[in-house]
């Protein structure tokens, strides 16, 4: 697996936010196609809505293997969670990006999970230093 400075895991994060974006939308379909699913008790369009989730399971399955491929691992769906291997000091982290944000602001330890987020702050003052 690769390791990622900040600023080369901001980079690739900004190249695959087309990506992001389209995911973002095809999920939001996918939502409203399963609540439809459950609204109706018609055989037709349940079969005709359970098409449309297929194809859209298809495309995202596609674009999530396009994200994973610059490096990233995809930590939770909805929200959208990526992290980058990366290295403080000698010890491996996680560089977190959450849906909604501008750029990678945090990361954790391997074993801490997105609570144990913490400021890139931190990080780059120690780089200072």
């Amino acid at each position: 697996m690769r390791y990622f400075s900040l600023e080369e895991a901001n980079m690739v994060l900004e190249s695959i936010k087309p990506l992001i974006q389209d995911f973002i939308e095809k999920r939001e379909y996918m939502i409203q196609y399963i609540e439809d699913l459950n609204a109706t008790n018609d055989e037709l369009e349940r079969l005709y809505i359970k098409s449309m989730l297929e194809e859209l399971q298809n495309k995202t399955n596609n674009i999530l293997h396009k994200m994973t491929s610059s490096g990233c691992v995809i930590k939770s769906l909805n929200p959208l969670l990526l992290d980058f291997l990366s290295k403080k000091n000698d010890e491996d982290i996680w560089l977190c990006w959450l849906e909604g944000e501008d750029s990678i602001m945090h990361w954790h330890g391997l074993t801490e999970g997105f609570l144990g987020r913490k400021p890139v702050d931190i990080l780059l003052r120690q780089n200072e230093q």
